[in-house]
């Protein structure tokens, strides 16, 4: 990165989970910001402690010239592909930072995904839009998109805390998480339906739902 350079990280947290929000984050940064940052142990959220991400995040937002998060609930990702919703946020970040280039990290494994993505977010973001870097893991490569993630976790978190105050706890709210899945089939039971925090086209739903057929034509990785 060239000194007096603006460069925009853009990473999501919860995009597996079966309760609650996707969120989309933003980190705004210049060289200096970055350096520190580096030196204050930013990186992938994943990699870091609870404690340590929120640590980190009261960092970030003093260091970075723009904090930026995007919030997609349930209720949207029944009626939109999920990629395209993930897309059409980042777009609007990288509408609003104006930073001279974007790094973000990308799922899809292929070259041509990833050309297909930053075809994309260009066409969305129109005339002006900077250079797009988009590499998988990214998020462990790139201070500033280790930054990104770290915002969008903890603020997912956040929210997750803010659900289990009415709901109790139900866990991660990843369909891996046997707690989880115990409160979602005891959520059925009782009251046979769901709240509005939880993605009912999931498989882990669908399979509560529709438990002689067992399967979802649309798997959670396809929407």
């Amino acid at each position: 990165m060239n000194r007096g350079k603006t460069i925009l990280g853009i990473d999501e947290a919860g995009r597996g989970c079966v309760i609650g929000p996707l969120v989309v984050g933003g980190v705004l940064l210049d060289h200096n910001s970055t350096e520190r940052l580096k030196a204050e142990g930013v990186t992938d959220s994943k990699a870091l402690s609870p404690a340590k991400r929120e640590t980190l995040a009261r960092v970030i937002r003093e260091l970075a010239q723009g904090v930026f998060v995007e919030e997609i609930l349930p209720c949207e990702i029944e009626e939109r592909n999920l990629n395209l919703l993930e897309t059409w946020r980042a777009a609007r970040i990288i509408s609003q930072a104006r930073a001279d280039r974007v790094y973000l990290d990308a799922l899809v494994g292929t070259d041509k995904g990833i050309r297909r993505l930053c075809a994309h977010l260009r066409w969305c973001v129109g005339e002006g839009c900077p250079e797009i870097v988009a590499e998988n893991r990214a998020d462990a490569t790139y201070t500033v998109v280790g930054a990104a993630s770290i915002i969008a976790k903890v603020r997912r978190d956040e929210l997750v805390e803010q659900l289990k105050q009415t709901l109790g706890d139900f866990g991660s709210g990843y369909p891996s998480d046997e707690k989880t899945q115990r409160f979602l089939r005891e959520c059925y039971e009782r009251d046979g339906c769901f709240p509005d925090c939880v993605r009912h086209r999931w498989k882990t739903v669908t399979r509560i739902t529709s438990p002689v057929q067992g399967v979802f034509p649309f798997g959670e990785e396809s929407l």
